[in-house]
């Protein structure tokens, strides 16, 4: 039988997860915008109106409906992402314990940043209102609702292997309608305009 200790499962984990040693600069959120893009992209493709489910399978339609929400999840923490980089914010997470993302400027507490980690979906989503100066009922309806929304689409889709997850009909344009927001007002015309061709098609 083989056997591993636990310094040789530290070097294991350590070598495979080398590509993920970078501190993001605020150039990377061009980088950050294409891939929530891909993933804006599959998860309509795998949205239930969109595929031709066989009525008596539900089980696949669970399955892609699932799979959606993953993907859609995950769009909106890159998109949280790109717009932290774009508006200067340090997205790596940091060694000490900090209440919100700290900014390029902040050189004094640059040593303390973890090249191997990045700020949770819920710590950004957080942060959002106060650092990016939204009015507060404003960012409730027209941020918040939507991406809070996906945050737990993504949660329960990954971490709960069965059941079924209510949904009401307007979720998946609500989740639609915050990406658009952002868009709006944090990022250039030709990126709002890419992105409406993605909802919309």
């Amino acid at each position: 039988m083989e056997k591993l200790s636990n310094s040789q499962l530290k070097k294991f984990v350590s070598s495979r997860s080398k590509y993920s040693y970078v501190i993001y600069k605020t150039e990377d959120y061009k980088k950050f915008l294409e891939k929530s893009e891909l993933f804006l992209k599959y998860s309509r493709k795998l949205e239930p109106r969109c595929i031709d489910y066989d009525k008596k399978n539900v089980t696949n339609k669970l399955f892609f409906t699932r799979l959606s929400r993953i993907c859609l999840g995950i769009a909106c923490e890159l998109l949280l992402k790109s717009a932290y980089l774009k508006k200067g914010y340090i997205i790596n997470s940091s060694k000490s314990n900090i209440k919100k993302p700290l900014k390029f400027i902040d050189l004094e507490e640059y040593n303390n940043i973890q090249s191997n980690k990045t700020h949770s979906f819920k710590f950004l989503l957080n942060n959002f209102y106060n650092l990016f100066k939204f009015e507060r009922k404003v960012f409730n309806f027209y941020i918040a609702r939507g991406f809070e929304l996906a945050y737990i689409w993504r949660n329960l889709s990954v971490h709960i292997g069965h059941g079924k997850m209510r949904t009401f009909g307007n979720d998946y344009k609500i989740v639609y309608e915050s990406i658009l927001y952002i868009y709006k007002y944090l990022f250039e015309e030709e990126d709002l305009i890419r992105v409406k061709k993605l909802i919309n098609n």
